[in-house]
């Protein structure tokens, strides 16, 4: 390979110049070559002569590469061409600390590739080679391998929105030019999401590849294939986990309503994923569940939810409920979608006994003042619903209400009544029974509410355990009746 010096560049003509076919062929290989070398570009004044004539020759194969050409490139320029591509593009992106609460770009903070401006005309040179309707695929195939693929995909992880973007279009035409390789791009951007999920925590062209994926998808033939399907599950929908989804939160949920449109079912194994990943601490990944279950809703038969209605419905109770007035409004915002009313009405059995509580509560002690009047809204709509049904809640609800502040009460006397924060002081005597037997009592005959009284659950055999015990008493587990 001829070394890059300035002798070796000035005397070369431009490949427009030269006649013959099998001289610009010669000359496209010299130069390719001529190119391989990395210039670094950490020095802003530094081979500055170099980096000119670098450019130059890069700029001179595109433009050769772009004029009308009746035959087929050989096979011997194959070789050099992705030869170069790879010793200028192929190194170890930079990358930055992994950040726990890392939601949104910071574009400040993003560091832009110096070498941009010959990676720009490296990436150029690929890009016509793969689309080019003068190049051969199966001859493609035998230099654009799984390993170039994967080495390509590795790259996405760069920090310069610009490479990714061109990477973006590459690795689309390859997928669309070499049939064979595309069960293999497939599988591989699976891969790199499980890792991206389970391991790298962030990784920063999610965002373009779902872009690749929503043009892969629509271009599936139906029925889909149950490897589609399962990409759905195993790649798409664990892609909510990751703290950072606001970055690529637009792309996914296009993929996955994509999904659903060609096959309806698909909805409910998204919705699924939806509560098994539903956010607890994190208010703005909260509110894009709520807006991507609201797509999903709209797209799905109501007769069809019926497998998650329980999930679907406790998940919207627990936002409702949320002390952050975004979460709280963007969930009492979902009875303007006639659809979502529609899932309501539907199974209002389920749904009511489960939101009806987390409206009351709202409208008890939220701090928010829109919270509370769209609460009192909702509860409005609800009773014109179903009267009866509302009324029953209602007063169920305020049964469990009445029920919990009598618990709390009893149990505050009771632990004054055992000093259970000093048991030294305990002079051998059994304190008073009275809180005792209420609490048991009310133990006994609310055993089938205990599930909803979020975590008041009075257990007899684990009260009996708090109380002094006389001498000689067996250290049983019967349970006190």
């Amino acid at each position: 390979r001829p070394q890059m010096g300035r002798q070796g560049w000035e005397c070369l003509p431009a490949l427009k110049d030269v006649p013959s076919f099998d001289a610009q062929y010669d000359l496209f290989i010299h130069k390719l070559a001529l190119c391989h070398d990395r210039i670094d570009f950490n020095l802003p004044n530094g081979h500055l002569k170099r980096k000119s004539l670098k450019r130059q020759a890069l700029e001179d194969l595109i433009d050769y590469m772009d004029q009308p050409i009746k035959d087929s490139f050989p096979m011997r320029i194959y070789p050099p061409l992705i030869s170069m591509v790879s010793a200028n593009l192929f190194r170890r992106v930079p990358t930055r600390e992994v950040l726990v609460n890392y939601s949104e770009p910071d574009d400040q903070s993003r560091s832009l590739e110096p070498a941009w401006v010959h990676f720009e005309l490296v990436y150029d040179v690929l890009q016509r080679f793969i689309a080019h309707p003068r190049a051969d695929v199966f001859l493609m195939q035998t230099v654009v391998t799984k390993d170039f693929i994967l080495r390509l995909l590795d790259l996405f992880d760069s920090e310069d929105m610009r490479e990714r973007e061109k990477l973006k279009t590459i690795l689309h035409s390859a997928y669309s030019r070499i049939i064979p390789l595309r069960g293999f791009i497939r599988s591989s951007i699976t891969d790199l999401f499980q890792r991206y999920i389970y391991e790298l925590q962030r990784f920063n062209g999610v965002a373009e590849l779902l872009e690749i994926l929503g043009s892969i998808i629509n271009g599936f033939a139906l029925p889909l294939r149950d490897e589609h399907k399962e990409f759905l599950r195993t790649a798409l929908v664990p892609l909510h986990v990751p703290a950072g989804l606001a970055t690529y939160h637009v792309q996914l949920s296009f993929c996955i309503t994509l999904f659903v449109e060609k096959d309806p079912s698909l909805a409910i194994d998204a919705i699924k994923g939806l509560c098994k990943y539903w956010p607890r601490v994190q208010s703005k990944k909260e509110v894009l569940f709520l807006a991507e279950l609201e797509e999903l809703l709209e797209l799905v038969e109501v007769e069809e939810v019926s497998s998650v209605v329980e999930p679907l419905f406790g998940r919207i109770a627990s936002s409702i409920s949320s002390q952050h007035f975004q979460v709280a409004e963007r969930a009492l915002l979902l009875w303007n979608n006639e659809y979502v009313v529609n899932c309501i009405m539907h199974y209002r059995e389920v749904a009511m006994p489960a939101i009806i509580p987390a409206l009351r509560d709202n409208e008890r002690r939220h701090w928010n003042q829109q919270v509370i009047l769209l609460s009192c809204h909702v509860q409005r709509l609800l009773r014109e619903m179903d009267p009866q049904l509302y009324d029953r809640c209602f007063n169920e609800d305020e049964r469990s209400r009445m029920r919990r502040e009598r618990v709390a009460r009893l149990k505050a006397k009771l632990k004054k009544d055992l000093d259970l924060t000093s048991e030294s002081e305990w002079n051998g005597t059994i304190p008073p029974s009275s809180s005792i037997s209420e609490l048991l009592q009310i133990a006994g005959t609310s055993s089938e509410h205990r599930s909803k009284e979020n975590g008041v659950d009075l257990n007899c055999t684990e009260l009996k355990r708090h109380l002094p015990r006389a001498d000689g008493e067996d250290d049983d587990d019967e349970e006190v009746t």
